[in-house]
């Protein structure tokens, strides 16, 4: 597997691809 989930006090996920360090995706929350 080559993907990571990632949270963050800023209220947002970012999905990463781990042998690349890139972030592929950048999401935002309310709660």
């Amino acid at each position: 597997n080559y993907f990571l989930l990632s949270s963050s006090m800023d209220k947002t996920v970012r999905l990463w691809h781990i042998s690349r360090r890139e972030c592929l995706c950048c999401f935002q929350h309310i709660d």
